[in-house]
């Protein structure tokens, strides 16, 4: 598992750096950046896909509660567990997030007639959906992944995790990447303020009143 994720760290640095080679080049028969960057997303979303079920539809009270706070295309967000999702982590392809923790994904399957969720799950679910109203904001789920893969591009080239040969290298490398993203800050920032602000925590809380 580390020494594949120490694969991954060289073999996407080499790729990015190849692909800003060849088109500076003009290598004929390689990809434009913005192909290139749809080609990667896709391929790697393709694989989180192959390792889930059929996405769940998120409980219809909580979307009306979020839809106050973030502007996302509501009647497509669903969610998933991925078993090619590194544990407990999320990724969101546009409208459908994907987890690879069960606990999570079993609090969200109970919405519908109870809240169990703790508030770092609550947390964590309004990070992902703040990736949701990214992807409504750039128009397209396409154009969404470029941005996302030119993110990790950028993060990619500020971070020398991936170049660190410890066994420590995987975890290290997907944080370090993951934290100095743009569009991760961004929705995690978001996220941060509702939750200091309490209010959608509070709304989700009393959805069902108080326990008996």
């Amino acid at each position: 598992m580390k020494t594949n994720g120490i694969k991954f760290g060289v073999i996407l640095g080499a790729c990015f750096l190849f692909s800003t080679v060849a088109v500076s080049f003009e290598i004929p028969g390689v990809l434009n950046p913005g192909d290139f960057e749809l080609s990667l997303f896709k391929r790697y979303m393709g694989n989180l896909e192959k390792g889930a079920g059929s996405p769940h539809q998120l409980a219809s009270w909580v979307k009306v509660i979020l839809a106050k706070h973030y502007d996302s295309d509501w009647s497509k967000v669903k969610y998933d567990f991925s078993g090619n999702q590194p544990a407990d982590n999320a990724t969101t392809d546009c409208t459908v997030i994907y987890f690879n923790n069960q606990a999570m994904v079993s609090a969200l399957d109970k919405l519908p007639t109870e809240f169990t969720l703790t508030n770092e799950q609550v947390r964590w679910l309004l990070h992902e959906v703040g990736h949701t109203e990214q992807c409504k904001k750039d128009g397209s789920r396409d154009e969404f992944g470029r941005r996302w893969i030119r993110d990790a591009k950028s993060a990619l080239m500020r971070s020398n995790a991936w170049l660190d040969p410890s066994d420590n290298t995987m975890n290290s490398m997907m944080k370090e990447i993951h934290d100095k993203q743009a569009m991760e800050k961004a929705t995690e920032d978001k996220a941060l303020r509702l939750m200091a602000e309490k209010t959608v925590l509070n709304e989700l809380k009393a959805h069902f009143g108080p326990k008996k």
